[in-house]
């Protein structure tokens, strides 16, 4: 997960930012999903250091076994035109896709930090940070030295120690850690150390029960400079290391070339192995992974401009070199990462025009499954300026996520800094609306004002909008949203039949239209309903004071929309439906009020006196309900069947 940055990159894209314009940007403005002959779905990019407006650079990215991805980048502690030094920022983005604020973790320990930082996420998801400092935290020295912090999986950061514990300048630490806490750090150091010569070497030590071993020379042999290692931690806790070699070794050549160890839990270091075989070209900043399987995966990039590929099974030999980058022109800092079907994933950054990306530098992605590579994606979809040395990281649910370093004024990042870009291709698509038109029915007839009524519901989101529109005309909105209601006065529109259409919005997409064909006929008349109701004692002769209600023989010649209750004729409606229930928490005789509204408007009420009883008490006579206001043309009467209860006494 190491990133190979060095505080120029920054620094010098801003400037050149600021002193020419872009030549020519990338060609993507959209998001989503927004992917080059691959069938992955990414999500939107999103800007990690949104509180930074100084010039972020360096993220190393890890996820834990919820899925949350944690990064730690390079911070300018002032402004960039002051030559800056860095400290170590951290955020973590949470299960619901939110991002932390920003921490600043190397505390005292950041003086002048080069960006050099690794993170790795243990199996009990505590979070280990390394990075390099000339700092003299801890009375470590003036030299470049390699500090070390953890973060415990309740959110608490520990203190932080001094890993390279000697004279010479210590560069460019890779953390992992293994299924029993053992935390594994290397470097690159300069220190003659071990007989390790005066030459740059690969430095190693462990820290297992609290206390660091001693430091371990991994390159010996070398006589030449050993660079920026990487390293990883098999499913049996062996440890993995590649680095890159200026010695000739083995027949590698006078060329830079990849190189290998690894120490099984508990044991020694194997011997050095070739990666780069074949290659006469300077090899760089190789990346290492293990599948479960035990086979080992490196990805690394050449001067000629190309992303590089070997495996080597579990016990076995290393296989012919693969060009990953052989669809774009070129790439170089790849970073590599591989899922639970030991699918291999790679990224990695190159100023190609592909696929329409722009003539500015880009982050790239493949992948490798069944023994064949993807199409290139490109990632860095939403920038239009460069983008550059990505990391990469797959969690337990194969999600890959991805972060980089952009110049991008994007999202409100700013123009005249670089921030912390990232990406993963759990990109979930958009659940649309539904909605559905309960008022009128189908072939009603109607006339007046018609007040046009449905439900609307989202599965992954929220209705923001209902719209309604009569035949082909305009789309227009209705009141309430899950809920909703549309006032249609149909003596605007002709005699016959006509269509009501209904759609609902997310603020994504819309719903399938849901539609209803029904007659207007505004030549015959309206009456207005009638207000009718029952009442029974809930329970009988048993204990309780509630009622049920059911105002099921009201009547209206077109239709009766709703029915309102007040419970104590207080003029004050309490609750709405055809069959209720109400508890007065008594047995006390109560005027109860029903009024129904029709689908034009008109209403009508019927008071009637109610009670709850129990057994045991006394005889009361039945009430008749009141009746209602007299009859208008085209009304009549029916006499109601008014239930009650003769309750004799002990």
């Amino acid at each position: 997960m190491k990133t190979n940055k060095k505080v120029a990159g920054c620094f010098l894209a801003v400037f050149m930012l600021l002193a020419v314009s872009v030549a020519s940007a990338s060609a993507y403005t959209t998001g989503i999903g927004n992917t080059i002959n691959g069938s992955g779905d990414w999500i939107q990019t999103e800007v990690v250091s949104s509180e930074s407006d100084g010039g972020s650079d360096g993220p190393s990215i890890n996820v834990d076994s919820l899925g949350r991805a944690h990064v730690a980048w390079g911070e300018p502690s002032y402004s960039i035109f002051e030559n800056p030094t860095y400290e170590v920022s951290y955020k973590y983005r949470t299960s619901d896709g939110s991002w932390t604020d920003a921490e600043i973790i190397s505390g005292d320990a950041w003086d002048d930090c080069w960006l050099y930082i690794d993170l790795a996420v243990d199996s009990s998801n505590k979070v280990h940070v390394v990075w390099q400092s000339d700092s003299n935290y801890g009375n470590s020295g003036n030299d470049m030295d390699i500090f070390y912090r953890c973060r415990s999986s309740g959110g608490n950061w520990g203190p932080i120690e001094v890993v390279s514990q000697n004279n010479g300048a210590s560069h460019v630490p890779t953390v992992a850690v293994d299924s029993s806490g053992v935390v594994h750090v290397a470097w690159h150091d300069d220190t003659w150390y071990l007989g390790s010569g005066v030459d740059v070497d690969i430095f190693y030590r462990y820290k297992s029960g609290g206390s660091w071993s001693s430091t371990q020379v991994i390159s010996t042999g070398s006589v030449l400079g050993s660079w920026y290692p990487d390293l990883a931690i098999d499913s049996s806790d062996g440890v993995h290391i590649v680095w890159y070699d200026e010695s000739y070794w083995t027949s590698s050549g006078v060329d830079y070339d990849i190189f290998y160890r690894d120490k099984p839990s508990g044991g020694s270091w194997g011997t050095r192995q070739l990666v780069s075989s074949g290659s006469n070209q300077h090899s760089y900043y190789p990346e290492v992974v293990v599948d479960s399987t035990g086979k080992v995966h490196v990805a690394w990039f050449e001067n000629s401009d190309d992303v590089h590929y070997n495996s080597k099974p579990s016990g076995g030999s290393w296989g012919d070199v693969e060009v990953v980058s052989n669809e774009v022109n070129g790439g170089s800092h790849p970073a590599i990462g591989v899922d639970s079907s030991n699918t291999v994933h790679v990224a990695w950054h190159e100023t190609d025009d592909y696929g329409g990306s722009g003539s500015d530098k880009d982050i790239f992605y493949r992948y490798k499954s069944g023994g064949s590579w993807s199409s290139t994606q490109v990632i860095s979809t939403e920038s239009t300026d460069t983008s550059w040395e990505p990391s990469l990281a797959v969690d337990s649910d194969d999600i890959v996520h991805i972060v980089w370093t952009d110049a991008t004024d994007y999202q409100g990042s700013g123009g005249e800094d670089c921030d912390i870009f990232y990406k993963n291709d759990n990109y979930v698509p958009n659940q649309p609306p539904t909605v559905e038109i309960t008022n009128p029915d189908e072939g009603d007839t109607v006339y007046g004002v018609v007040t046009v009524t449905g439900v609307a519901d989202d599965s992954d989101g929220d209705v923001t909008l209902v719209e309604v529109k009569i035949d082909d005309g305009d789309w227009d909105t209705a009141s309430g949203t899950t809920s909703w209601s549309y006032p249609w006065d149909t003596t605007q529109y002709s005699y016959g039949e006509h269509t009501i259409y209904a759609r609902s919005y997310d603020g994504q997409d819309y719903s399938e239209v849901d539609s209803v064909t029904v007659y207007v006929d505004n030549e015959q008349e309206d009456y207005p309903p009638n207000a009718c109701y029952t009442w029974e004692d809930a329970d009988g002769k048993g204990l309780g004071t509630v009622i049920n209600f059911d105002a099921s023989d009201s009547t209206d010649d077109k239709g009766i929309v709703s029915y309102d209750w007040d419970w104590t004729s207080d003029g004050t409606y309490d609750e709405t439906g055809k069959i209720i229930s109400h508890d007065y928490d008594d047995t006390d005789q109560h005027d109860c009020t029903l009024r129904v509204t029709d689908t034009i408007g008109q209403t009508n009420t019927t008071t009637i006196t109610v009670w709850a009883d129990v057994e045991g008490g006394e005889n009361r006579p039945p009430v008749a309900p009141d009746r209602p206001d007299g009859p208008t043309f085209g009304q009549s009467w029916r006499i109601l069947h008014l239930f009650y209860k003769y309750y004799r006494p002990r």
